[in-house]
Order: C-alpha cells, then sequence, then structure tokens
C-alpha cells in the first residue's frame, strides 16, 4: 500500500497515524502528531501505536502507563474533534508490536484517503 500524503490544509476522510512510541512516559510529541492528524481528519483516524515495548515475547507491560497511553491517545483526538465541531470522528488506537505486519492493519476496514508517518522518530 502506498503512502499518500495530503497537502498542509487539506482535509480527508480517513487517516492512519502511524507513530512509534520510543517510551511511556513522554507522550508530548504523540501528542502533536495525534493533533495534527485529528486536525486533518473527517470521519475516520486509525492510529497505530509501534513500540518495543509491545513485544509479545518479553513480560507484560503494566497496567498504569499503557492505560495512560492509551487514555492519552484517544483524549487528545478527542479534544480536536471537539475543538472542530467534528464529535462524529471515528477513533481507534492499535497498539503493535513494530515486526513489518502492518499492512494488513491498514486494509481492515476503510480506503484509507492518507497515512502519516512522521519524519525524525524512528
Amino acid at each position: 500500500m502506498a503512502a499518500r500524503m495530503s497537502s498542509p490544509g487539506r482535509e480527508v476522510d480517513n487517516t492512519i497515524l502511524l507513530e512509534f512510541v520510543p517510551n511511556l512516559h513522554d507522550l508530548g510529541l504523540l501528542g502533536e502528531a495525534i493533533t495534527n492528524a485529528a486536525i486533518k481528519t473527517r470521519k475516520n483516524l486509525l492510529i497505530i501505536l509501534t513500540s518495543l515495548h509491545f513485544d509479545p515475547a518479553k513480560r507484560a507491560i503494566p497496567f498504569l502507563p499503557l492505560q495512560r497511553l492509551l487514555t492519552y491517545s484517544y483524549v487528545q483526538a478527542a479534544r480536536v474533534a471537539h475543538d472542530r465541531d467534528n464529535i462524529l470522528l471515528n477513533v481507534n488506537v492499535v497498539l503493535h508490536w513494530p515486526d513489518g505486519g502492518l499492512e494488513r492493519l491498514a486494509k481492515l476496514r476503510y480506503d484509507w484517503d492518507q497515512i502519516i508517518i512522521p519524519d525524525g522518530r524512528k
């Protein structure tokens, strides 16, 4: 699947935001990325968070940092949607181990208009 980036001011119906989360405590860059993606999206925003912390072979992630990450992600998108009077924005957050199998997630339901992969965060 080829990534199509929209022009800075263009809104689209369906967006995937693919964001690498280096740690579960500093979420500032994540908030900025979610805000920018939600501003450009009218209907469906799929936020795919990848992290080495999500390795299924490792010990389970403690609940509180995981809850904080998910809550933060949903609240950021919901805040933007509310501020833009777009309260019906459908937001989904998926936690994914960065193993290269992300294309099948992108084909789940919609014909995605854009995929946003922030530069320099890998």
